[in-house]
């Protein structure tokens, strides 16, 4: 209930997107306000719910819950400086892992607190599934169907994008780079 710190998370990152499209275009006052938006947002999300002893981000301001989306979502918006950026993800580790689907964001967050270590633990999930007589990566790896979901073939861009340093060029005139690596 109440307010959601992934929700405003996931806007703030939209924002900053959004500023880099109006300065390409020459709307620079309307990047300054999208930018003072997003930087107002950052402020208030971690005034209400970063707690300093868990050092870690509550999925709202009235919520006792701590996830590993939170603390992505965190750390991709650069809201955490690098200490607290890596505490978080460090004690996130202790919370339910992300789903197939939206272990992007973690891995992302794992990859820019360069903690490519846990990101390589993590893909052991992945991994598994040839044991277990997956023959395409399932939605979900607790409940494995024989479907391939797309975003549970993230191994495939984790792979080439993190492990092996092959980064896509910048889009048209640099503004349309990675969604998550637009700030």
């Amino acid at each position: 209930e109440g307010p959601s710190t992934i929700i405003n998370l996931m806007y703030a990152v939209a924002l900053e997107c959004g500023a880099k499209l109006y300065e390409a275009t020459g709307r620079p006052g309307t990047a300054n306000e999208y930018r003072q938006r997003r930087a107002d947002i950052l402020q208030r999300v971690k005034d209400t719910c970063f707690d300093p002893d868990q050092g870690m981000v509550r999925e709202g301001p009235e919520c006792p819950q701590f996830t590993r989306h939170a603390q992505a979502w965190a750390v991709i918006n650069g809201m955490l400086n690098e200490r607290e950026s890596i505490r978080a993800l460090k004690s996130a580790i202790s919370c339910p892992p992300c789903s197939f689907a939206t272990s992007y964001e973690w891995f992302r967050a794992l990859e820019k607190a360069g903690m490519e270590e846990q990101l390589r633990w993590d893909l052991e999930a992945w991994i598994s599934l040839r044991d277990r007589g997956s023959t395409t990566c399932p939605e979900e790896p607790h409940h494995p169907r024989s479907e391939c979901h797309a975003w549970s073939a993230l191994p495939l861009y984790t792979f080439i994008h993190t492990l092996a340093g092959i980064r896509q060029g910048k889009g048209v005139s640099g503004i349309l780079p990675d969604l998550l690596e637009c700030s």
